[in-house]
């Protein structure tokens, strides 16, 4: 017996060294790969959604459990070559997301010069791509046949659907060109039921919250702040921690269901209270603590003032003098949009027009376009559909102004 058990763990162990092998060189071929893309290869930009339950996380995992593993390997099937994805930002483990927006880049040249013609490549893609001088808006078309649709027929697991495929330009970058975001996260009041405890914060039987007291502590954190507080950075970290809060708002929805509700619904007591964000960028685990925050606010855990003492003192959390706020459960917080410096999708058809013009004219050195939301005909004004971002190409330069939140996509 203890030698059988010796060589299932010794197997277990030789399974666990080849995975990690595996992943290594596979990270390897990434790095590879991304540092020898180049201007030519053709860009897209991509909204998904998930569950995030069962992820680690978004960004790639040895386990290979990241959500960015589960997309990368279906590029892979349907390119035939690995193809490397960037996101706005990483989502936590267990954190959702509504509309994730990642980008990559595919060569022009057909995938059969690297495959050997194999085969086990052939699809719509690789159609595409073979095709001479393959056509970003073709080729999306191709992706999407892929991509979308049903999870036996697009390649994905059932808790990720990817919702949206289209070119993007040449220098477009899902996480530089991102502006702000908008998370939400889910509060039950009450017990709650069990076909929601995946995606909220189920608070106990009989516990309700102060909504008056939260959305008194959420006006102090509006506005710019060190959030220093309400994340977990270290004091080495140099990243900014000055950010702009551009709302904060907390509602009750009544009588409300996550999923619909199912057989139990709200009955099992309490509503729903969200907590939205809109911030230009998030520190680690910063939307969680400061959800947190608000819900001790709200059961009278913590007085209103103390979040005033918490943006005034960032460093005496940092020196660990004083205890941070409560870092809200994972499974309530939902990456709901993100909002760009300029219209991907916008900026893609005025880089294909530009392209056109200077092929025609070899003497045009600077193009500006204009992108401002199709559906609004009025001026420029303070609303997120109502932002414009200004493109100015230059030497292969990228110059851009924007108003403060950006233009939601998709």
């Amino acid at each position: 017996m203890q030698s059988a058990t010796v060589l299932k763990s010794s197997a277990v162990s030789s399974a666990a060294c080849e995975a990690a092998a595996a992943k290594a060189q596979l990270l390897l071929e990434r790095r590879n790969v991304l540092a020898s893309v180049r201007s030519s290869a053709l860009r897209f930009v991509c909204a998904v959604a998930y569950d995030g339950t069962d992820f680690c996380g978004w960004q790639t995992q040895l386990n290979g459990q990241g959500v960015q593993d589960v997309l990368e390997a279906r590029l892979r099937q349907i390119v035939g070559e690995v193809t490397p994805i960037a996101a706005s930002g990483r989502t936590d483990a267990g954190v959702h997301a509504k509309r994730q927006v990642f980008h990559f880049s595919i060569p022009e040249t057909s995938p059969s010069e690297s495959a050997s013609g194999s085969m086990k490549f052939r699809g719509p893609v690789f159609d595409a791509l073979a095709a001479p001088s393959p056509s970003a808006t073709t080729v999306a078309a191709a992706l999407r046949l892929c991509l979308f649709g049903k999870p036996k027929n697009c390649g994905l697991p059932s808790t990720v659907q990817v919702l949206d495929v289209q070119p993007a330009p040449p220098l477009f970058h899902a996480r530089e060109h991102c502006s702000a975001k908008r998370y939400v996260y889910t509060v039950q009041e009450g017990l709650g039921d069990p076909f929601s405890t995946r995606f909220v914060w189920a608070l106990g039987r009989g516990k309700q919250l102060d909504l008056a007291a939260m959305r008194q502590a959420a006006e102090m954190l509006t506005g710019v702040h060190d959030f220093s507080s309400f994340a977990y950075i270290s004091k080495k970290d140099p990243r900014e921690r000055v950010k702009h809060m551009h709302s904060l708002e907390v509602e009750r929805h009544s009588g409300a269901a996550v999923c619909g509700g199912g057989p139990f619904g709200a009955s099992h007591g309490g509503s729903l209270v969200t907590i939205t964000a809109v911030c230009d960028r998030f520190l680690q685990h910063m939307m969680r603590m400061i959800s947190g925050a608000l819900v001790q606010v709200g059961l009278g855990q913590m007085p209103v003032s103390r979040i005033a003492e918490l943006l005034e003192s960032p460093s005496a959390i940092r020196d660990g003098n004083r205890l941070q706020p409560y870092r809200a459960p994972a499974s309530g917080l939902c990456l709901d949009c993100c909002f760009f410096s300029l219209d991907p999708c916008a900026a893609a058809q005025a880089e294909s027009t530009r392209v056109q013009s200077q092929e025609m004219s070899t003497s045009a050195e600077t193009i500006t376009e204009t992108i401002a939301e199709p559906a609004s005909p009025q001026s420029p004004s303070s609303s997120e559909a109502e932002a414009v971002a200004v493109l100015s190409l230059s030497n292969g330069r990228v110059e851009r102004s924007t108003k403060p939140i950006g233009i939601p996509w998709p």
